[in-house]
């Protein structure tokens, strides 16, 4: 519903839903806090080649936002300090993401706790992450186990802070593509962009959290050569000419894009090269034992 109420409702809900979340997430450390195992880091091999996995996980969650950067941005007052917009919006992604990160790697602890009572392993193979956070209310009685249930449910509600700016974006993506989409009223792409949405989570229900995770790391491989094409027109071919604003919907006088097409291209071709996922493990990324560098070889590139 805030994806077809507008920007203001976005942020509103955006602006104080974190704190809820934050409660929440609280509530679920506090009772699995004494089951969590400080497991010990890999060395060697495995050490490197997870630490370039992990790390590229984290990445594409927060180069994933550039593309939507402008739709948001674009509200804030124009004297704004250049200062003051890069360090609001690289602290909300990074301390977000940092604190969601820490309370996931936390919680994934728990499978290699070997207490019988509660089966964390066991857990995490049949119900996923889901499971985990539930086992921990478990051992504390039926009352809690209730309560675990109702944190749960609220649990599932906080996705909405991710959702609802990526379904908004649709629409404006869509109606800036050209002249005849922004004749469709945006409400109607918005709600086919939902649509879609829906009916693959339906078709994917009994295991969307796998699949999901799958393609989402490989659909955040097209963000990084995008945000480096961003970066190098910005800082390298605009700063002395800037931007003509007022040519901005008028496709005669814009670029043609060719050179950033080509190099988009070869981006996303190296980031596969270099990707190990699931659904697709590139021939670098077997050269050399299984890492996933293929936001590496996007920067070399």
């Amino acid at each position: 519903m805030a994806s077809f109420l507008g920007y203001r409702a976005i942020h509103l809900y955006d602006r104080f839903g974190w704190a809820f979340t934050i409660v929440l997430a609280t509530i679920v450390v506090g009772m699995g806090g004494k089951h969590f195992v400080n497991t010990p880091m890999a060395k060697g091999d495995d050490s490197r080649l997870g630490v370039l996995s992990f790390g590229a996980l984290i990445f594409s969650w927060g180069v994933t936002w550039v593309p939507l950067a402008a739709d948001y941005s674009l509200y804030m007052p124009t004297k704004t300090p250049k200062w003051k917009t890069f360090v609001w919006t690289f602290c909300g992604i990074y301390i977000g993401s940092t604190i969601g990160f820490i309370i996931g790697v936390a919680l994934a602890t728990l499978i290699a706790n070997p207490n019988p009572l509660y089966n964390f392993a066991d857990v995490y193979d049949d119900r996923g992450i889901g499971g985990l956070v539930g086992a921990v209310f478990a051992g504390h009685g039926a009352g809690v186990r209730g309560f675990g249930r109702f944190i749960q449910v609220l649990l599932s509600f906080s996705i909405m802070g991710a959702n609802i700016p990526n379904i908004y974006s649709f629409g404006l993506s869509v109606q800036a593509t050209s002249g005849w989409t922004q004749k469709i009223p945006r409400i109607l792409v918005t709600l086919f962009g939902f649509g879609v949405a829906l009916t693959v989570s339906c078709i994917l229900r009994n295991r969307f959290v796998e699949a999901l995770e799958n393609f989402l790391n490989l659909l955040s491989y097209w963000a990084t050569p995008f945000a480096v094409i961003i970066l190098t027109e910005h800082f390298m071919f605009r700063r002395s000419h800037g931007y003509d604003t007022s040519a901005w919907d008028s496709a005669p006088h814009l670029p043609p894009g060719i050179a950033a097409f080509v190099s988009w291209a070869c981006g996303v071709t190296a980031a596969f090269m270099g990707s190990d996922q699931t659904w697709l493990v590139g021939p670098v990324a077997k050269a050399i034992g299984g890492a996933d560098v293929g936001f590496e070889l996007v920067s070399f590139f």
